[in-house]
């Protein structure tokens, strides 16, 4: 499995425009992260979070297409557990923890760039593999 074809898949629409970078991948596990600006903060200073969960989101999504898996959500859950002020860098870790037939199951864990746990959550993926007829929409793992 190669990263430079997620990393590819993250140059594209709103991934590439949040700034989100696919750091590792492996069978259904995948890391990313994405650097703070000031246009990431809330007006407390603290990271938006549309933003924490753009990043949660995201990279459970890739945890699921290391598996051939093409994802769309269908729920999450995230709790925020500690503040992100001063934040420079937010990482997320996801790992599979169920593959069903139409519905992957994911635990995502967002730590800041002191790798303190500052956020943690679980997320239902459906696959949409055989069902999506357009071109434009490639999986890495299995699209040649």
């Amino acid at each position: 499995m190669l990263i430079d074809e997620f990393k590819a898949a993250c140059k594209t629409g709103f991934i590439d425009y949040s700034g989100i970078e696919i750091t590792n991948v492996g069978e259904g596990h995948a890391e990313g992260e994405i650097q703070i600006l000031p246009h990431h903060l809330n007006p407390g200073g603290a990271l938006h979070g549309g933003l924490i969960f753009t990043l949660m989101d995201t990279i459970g999504g890739f945890s699921t297409r290391t598996l051939g898996v093409l994802p769309t959500t269908l729920s999450s859950t995230i709790n925020y557990l500690r503040p992100t002020v001063g934040t420079k860098v937010l990482k997320a870790k996801a790992d599979v923890l169920k593959r069903g037939k139409n519905v992957s199951v994911v635990r995502i864990d967002l730590l800041n760039d002191q790798d303190v746990l500052v956020a943690s959550g679980q997320a239902n993926y459906s696959d949409l593999s055989g069902r999506v007829k357009d071109e434009r929409i490639q999986n890495p793992k299995t699209d040649q």
